[in-house]
């Protein structure tokens, strides 16, 4: 309930936009050595490409008088390399950027909050009863990704503002198949896209804690994504005030099944304002966070034990192996670069 409600809590302002006359920023300063990346896209047509880049522009943080330029490293995307700059706990920040006609834009200076660490994430197997569109009722078993956290800020009365999102990670084990066939292993990730996250206000909370807060129910298991070990990677996003009221009118407008580059039914402005004149209008919000990471996994024999599937690879099935049991580069975004975490 508090969960849900933190997207109506104020009247919101909201504006027309041409299609022709926007653009979004999307993209946040960390407290890490980096890299810390900034994609710049066209707002899109409802079920459009995620990602239509705006190239060409030149981006800037700034901090404590010092300018740290970004570097365009593909169409739209730009990066401050790892290792240039290493943001700290309450210090100013903020973003400028000129577009291709000469327009400039700034974001409003904000100080980067503090770090609220994530204590535990889990993940389980259950079952629950669906009603499909023709009222028909089966048991599917899902998956639930839940955290627990204890803020001690809270205690010592200061407010938290927390934005959550949730990425997987699994590995896809090839089989021996013969000749010179030397068996390896990918990697595959699936991002957390900025439609899919939750957040958190503790001024609605007479707590200092959360229990097993839901973070992801999953529908529809596969046993291709579990035939290695699969990791469930919580980020939890430690805010600035003004940070958690725009993603709250995000979520108050966004159509969950599209994205933050979607045009929504009303634009939601963020905090890059013009310091020129511009007939351009500029969504998104850069914004400083404090980040807490905590992963869980699963193990094949967790998902196999239950499981109406089988190993596709299975050496009982092997007349019908698919070409991505000897060659897993066959699976989209499939890489055999292993995570320094895996």
């Amino acid at each position: 309930m508090l969960f849900a409600i933190t997207a109506c809590l104020d009247p919101f302002t909201f504006e027309k936009i041409d299609d022709d006359d926007a653009i979004v920023v999307d993209g946040r300063l960390t407290t890490s050595d980096g890299p810390h990346e900034i994609r710049i896209s066209n707002v899109l047509a409802f079920g459009d490409k995620f990602f239509d880049p705006v190239p060409g522009l030149s981006v800037r943080l700034h901090h404590d008088g010092q300018i740290y330029p970004y570097n365009e490293i593909t169409s739209g995307v730009h990066i401050i390399p790892k290792g240039v700059i290493t943001p700290q706990e309450g210090e100013a920040y903020y973003l400028s950027m000129t577009l291709p006609n000469g327009d400039e834009f700034s974001s409003e200076p904000e100080l980067m909050p503090v770090n609220h660490p994530l204590e535990e994430v889990n993940a389980a197997f259950s079952r629950k009863v669906v009603t499909n569109k023709f009222g028909i009722q089966n048991s599917q078993r899902i998956i639930k990704v839940t955290i627990n956290n204890v803020f001690l800020a809270i205690d010592r009365g200061e407010d938290v503002f927390l934005r959550y999102g949730i990425e997987e990670d699994f590995s896809y084990p090839e089989v021996p198949c013969g000749g010179l066939h030397i068996p390896k292993t990918c990697y595959i990730n699936e991002p957390s896209f900025t439609k899919d996250f939750t957040l958190f206000d503790s001024r609605l909370s007479n707590k200092n804690n959360v229990d097993s807060l839901l973070m992801l129910e999953k529908f529809g298991l596969k046993a291709v994504d579990f035939r290695g070990k699969h990791y469930f990677t919580v980020n939890q996003y430690s805010l600035t005030e003004k940070a958690l009221h725009y993603w709250e009118r995000v979520k108050a407008i966004t159509n969950q099944q599209g994205t933050v580059f979607d045009k929504p039914p009303a634009a939601v402005l963020g905090n890059m304002v013009p310091i020129s004149e511009s007939n351009v209008v500029v969504l998104g919000y850069f914004e400083l966070a404090n980040v807490s990471i905590k992963r869980t996994s699963i193990l094949p024999f967790q998902y196999f034990a239950e499981s109406p599937d089988q190993d596709e690879c299975s050496i009982f099935n092997r007349r019908n192996w698919p070409d991505r049991c000897c060659s897993c580069s066959m699976i989209n975004g499939a890489t055999t670069l292993r995570p320094d975490w895996f």
